[in-house]
């Protein structure tokens, strides 16, 4: 069983930190959320509506009901039992239903701040460029966020902890200083005292920090995934990434006076370049590299980008304060072999609309063309072979019906 205490704050050197400490059957733990002081007023101590969130995934793959001598908002807990946990359990192989008893109150109301995350990829300059100018002033942005919840520990591992953390806050407080938003830096070791996969629990971990300030914010804006929401997908989801299902997760997280939108669903990540492309926070900050703090050129994420950029851009000059795009010239070739590969194999489709949008380049265009061609020889070269094997067999010869010769070379020894 987990058994969550009710949450204190505590505050040291002009940093305040909301604490909860969780009992896993004999096990104690303590994770904290922290702030600079001046925000101490945001956080929610009065119920456990974020470490409840936090701790969902775990608990539903280890089987531990949830207890607490706190409160849970009404709405959240309504929505968690009636719709999340019988949809996701249902299509887990992994997941195991489980029982939350927790007392309930009201939303929590007065909230103002409309926030977002700012970590320099393309899904968050996205949502930023988006909603900083809205003509809805209710919707419009008012602050950005970075919140230390997980996604650093997965990235960058040359790299220490802190020195990651570092890097992004820098490049963040940039980006607040252009857009003229204040910046609100947050920490937390929740991922190091409750390690999970990241990939299976980012959304987890990244509501558990909009919900330890949801006193400041009445929206936020959370940058979705690179997939649209046609991808929204439940079955089998402890195999893929928590984003699939975000759709229902974030309406299920979201109170009377308080939305969580999944922002960009509407779009792929490429039609979401394709909007802010020439944009100069994009062709200053954009980061999307999992490997170094600068975008290595050569990791997945760093090919899809200067590959689109490629689709987009008639010059890519512009871009090469944040990527290698000489190098990238030079061996256009090898990129186009892994978008080929990607789009040919890969499972998610990622990469797709970049692969439809560069057929328009003639060089890309020749380059897929060839490939084909070069797969019809060796598809025509290797069944001449096999037919050529049986139509000189033996067997064959004396007129015996093989059955186990696969259907495409009975179709060429028909043709023969």
């Amino acid at each position: 069983m987990i058994f969550l205490h009710k949450p204190y704050i505590e505050k040291k050197n002009k940093k305040s930190r909301l604490i909860f400490e969780i009992d896993i059957d004999e096990e104690k733990k303590k994770v904290w959320y922290e702030v600079d002081s001046e925000y101490e007023k945001y956080l929610c101590d009065d119920r456990v509506d974020a470490i409840l969130v936090g701790m969902l995934h775990y608990a539903l793959v280890h089987g531990h009901n949830i207890q607490s001598d706190s409160y849970v908002t009404d709405e959240i807990l309504y929505k968690i039992k009636t719709f999340l946990l019988p949809s996701i359990v249902k299509y887990a192989k992994s997941m195991k239903m489980i029982d939350i008893s927790i007392k309930t109150k009201p939303a929590v109301e007065g909230a103002e701040g409309i926030g977002t995350g700012c970590s320099g990829g393309i899904d968050s300059l996205y949502t930023i460029i988006v909603n900083k100018d809205l003509e809805e002033k209710q919707f419009r942005l008012t602050h950005l966020c970075i919140n230390n919840v997980g996604s650093f520990n997965s990235c960058y591992k040359e790299k220490s902890l802190e020195e990651v953390r570092e890097f992004v806050i820098e490049k963040a407080k940039k980006i607040a200083k252009e857009t003229g938003l204040p910046l609100i830096v947050t920490d937390s070791n929740f991922h190091e005292e409750i390690p999970q996969s990241h990939y299976h629990t980012s959304t987890y971990s990244s509501v558990f920090a909009i919900l330890c300030m949801q006193k400041l914010w009445k929206i936020y804006y959370y940058g979705s995934s690179g997939l649209d929401y046609s991808k929204f997908s439940i079955i089998d989801n402890d195999e893929y990434a928590c984003s699939h299902y975000e759709l229902l997760s974030l309406d299920c997280y979201s109170t009377k006076n308080l939305k969580i939108y999944s922002d960009g669903g509407a779009v792929t990540r490429f039609e979401k370049l394709q909007r802010i492309y020439q944009e100069p926070l994009v062709k200053k900050y954009a980061h999307t590299c999992t490997v170094k703090m600068q975008n290595c050129n050569h990791c997945p994420k760093c090919k899809g980008l200067l590959l689109a950029f490629y689709a987009l851009a008639d010059n890519m000059d512009p871009y090469k304060e944040i990527l290698d795009v000489d190098y990238f010239l030079e061996h256009k070739l090898e990129y186009f072999q892994w978008l080929y590969e990607e789009h040919r194999y890969g499972k998610v489709g990622m990469y797709d609309p970049v692969y439809e949008a560069l057929l328009k380049r003639e060089d890309f265009k020749k380059f897929i063309d060839q490939k084909k061609q070069e797969e019809t020889d060796e598809e025509y070269n290797y069944f001449e072979e096999e037919y050529n094997k049986i139509a000189n067999s033996k067997a064959f010869k004396v007129g015996s019906v093989l059955l186990y010769i696969p259907q495409k070379i009975k179709k060429w020894i028909t043709k023969k």
